[in-house]
């Protein structure tokens, strides 16, 4: 997902010390199963998904380069436009097309993309880490990509790189599950460590209401919650949803992550990332009464830091610019 110039439709809901910026998905969810993910302009791409959209529910989609060719759009609107569509599949498996797109490997992974994203997400950095296996289930590139996500949106965040190096203001992970086409909740949970003691840091959390993305930022440091959390809401170009969100809605449909990363800084140029599956009994988030809290067990600091000092650190360079370290 993209930062973009302002836009009426994108709403912060709540601001305080913060500049709001308008987003939007590059990930839509079209019929009943299927995900459009585009790169280029918004009006041409946004159009064609949906228009996808209505062929898959009418039963009238075939293929991808069908679909194009029979377009009324013209030729150099589709020729800037990139799109990857991705059909799942009653038997768990996935079918993917794409348009204008680069194809590589990552591990055993096809890898399928484009955009300034797929330069800067699989070569623009170096990360030097063996994955831990935090998940014997879980594909070590699942586990590397998800590593990812932490240090780069921790780049993103942190360092305020020029648009040039952007990851995007926030990663929608997505999934083919029962053949259906599923956005995960999940969240980055920062913390600093120093001298042996444990200090909590931002924590960015996002959910769906159907088509609507809603990502949250919080401060907060207790189990008594902050009030009227920072809340920018996505809106999908898909939606019927005619109505501005309030924070209670918004709070309302939220939804605990399913996926947790949390990012540990310690003052070096390292840090340490574990991904936490599912719910986790030493930190959990609710919402409720206008307020997002942190729950906190007793035993999560020995935790948190126990990762710092075992986890392989990781460095990170860009390999095109970085001058080389020094072994």
């Amino acid at each position: 997902m993209r930062g973009r110039p302002h836009h009426p439709e994108d709403q912060v809901l709540t601001v305080r010390d913060i500049t709001p910026i308008s987003m939007a998905q590059k990930s839509i969810r079209v019929g009943n199963n299927g995900l459009v993910l585009w790169a280029g302009p918004e009006l041409v791409s946004t159009h064609i998904a949906r228009e996808i959209d209505k062929h898959k529910k009418n039963d009238n989609y075939t293929t991808l380069d069908k679909f194009l060719e029979e377009s009324p759009l013209l030729d150099q609107e589709i020729a800037s436009t990139s799109l990857i569509v991705v059909q799942a599949n009653d038997s768990g498996t996935s079918s993917v097309e794409y348009h204008n797109c680069k194809t590589g490997k990552f591990g055993t992974f096809d890898v399928v993309g484009s955009g300034s994203g797929l330069f800067n997400f699989f070569d623009d950095f170096a990360v030097t880490y063996e994955t831990p296996r935090n998940n014997a289930s879980t594909p070590p590139e699942i586990e590397s990509l998800l590593l990812r996500v932490g240090y780069y949106f921790t780049q993103e965040g942190f360092r305020r790189e020029t648009i040039d190096y952007g990851y995007g203001a926030w990663f929608e992970i997505c999934r083919a599950h029962q053949g259906r086409i599923e956005k995960i909740p999940y969240c980055i949970k920062y913390w600093k460590a120093s001298n042996n003691f444990l200090y909590t840091n931002l924590c960015y959390t996002s959910w769906y209401d159907g088509h609507e993305l809603f990502v949250a930022r919080s401060f907060m440091n207790s189990d008594k919650g902050t009030p009227s959390p920072h809340i920018t809401h996505v809106k999908s170009k898909l939606s019927d949803r005619r109505q501005a969100y309030t924070v209670a809605e918004a709070l309302e449909k939220f939804d605990p992550p399913e996926i947790q990363i949390h990012v540990v800084g310690d003052n070096r140029v390292s840090n340490a990332i574990f991904i936490i599956y599912g719910a986790w009994d030493l930190f959990n988030i609710s919402a409720r009464d206008m307020k997002m809290s942190f729950h906190h067990g007793k035993d999560l600091d020995r935790y948190v830091l126990n990762a710092l000092e075992d986890q392989p650190q990781g460095i990170i360079s860009r390999p095109f610019s970085d001058p080389p370290r020094s072994s």
